[in-house]
């Protein structure tokens, strides 16, 4: 539930803030930063919320939801027609939103690593394999988040070759699916369990994330 109202969000945030974004794109990176520091502050503190806004609005910055609703945005700008209207909105966007889902995730791995990334390193034999393996995806989402988001800014894009741009905006396809594995991990024991909202966001997620891979298919297919 929570992914879908981040996605509904996050193509609002866009319809939106679109000449905004491309204007000023440095007053949402701050906003970005903002929010992941406040996550990670109310995570150390133990800070919890109760009522719409503990229920719907925290977890998508906790959760790091809306941080995959933009990336999402990104992943389809490129599936649609080309010269429709889907497409020449998002496309000159892609940058500048893949830079805010990268800052929205770093707080959403902050805020988890402190827990997780410790007992990976300390007692890693204390962890469910599931855990585990989901946290090693996030170290290895990391890594190769890393340069997608530096090379995300025109400055630094600009000082690189075109195809050396190109090959490692690649390494973005094994990115997504390393998200869907890294979300399904943590989800599919509680689904198997009954418990509809992990059932509900398995389901989504799957939708969501398998059906990008037939678009792209499909679109190089020009079918």
């Amino acid at each position: 539930m929570i992914f879908i109202v981040s996605l509904l969000t996050a193509v609002l945030f866009v319809l939106i803030f679109e000449k905004a974004i491309k204007k000023k794109p440095a007053i949402f990176y701050l906003l970005s930063v903002s929010v992941s520091l406040a996550d990670i502050i109310l995570t150390q503190q133990g800070i919890s919320f109760d009522g719409f806004f503990g229920i719907y609005i925290r977890p998508m910055f906790h959760n790091a939801t809306l941080a995959a609703a933009f990336f999402v945005l990104v992943m389809y700008a490129n599936t649609f027609e080309n010269g429709s209207d889907a497409i020449k909105l998002l496309m000159p966007l892609r940058g500048e939103l893949s830079i805010m889902a990268s800052v929205l995730a770093a707080g959403h791995i902050v805020a988890y690593g402190q827990v997780y990334f410790c007992r990976l390193f300390t007692q890693p034999e204390s962890m469910q394999p599931a855990i585990l393996a989901a946290t090693i995806l996030s170290l290895l989402l990391l890594l190769i988040l890393i340069p997608l988001f530096l090379t995300s800014f025109q400055k630094i894009r600009r000082r690189m070759k075109p195809k050396s741009w190109k090959k490692l905006q690649r390494s973005a396809y094994l990115f997504y699916a390393l998200v869907y594995l890294h979300v399904i991990l943590f989800q599919y024991r509680s689904a198997l369990r009954g418990d509809s909202r992990s059932i509900l966001n398995a389901v989504v997620y799957s939708a969501v994330f398998l059906w990008y891979f037939v678009c792209r298919i499909l679109k190089a297919l020009h079918l």
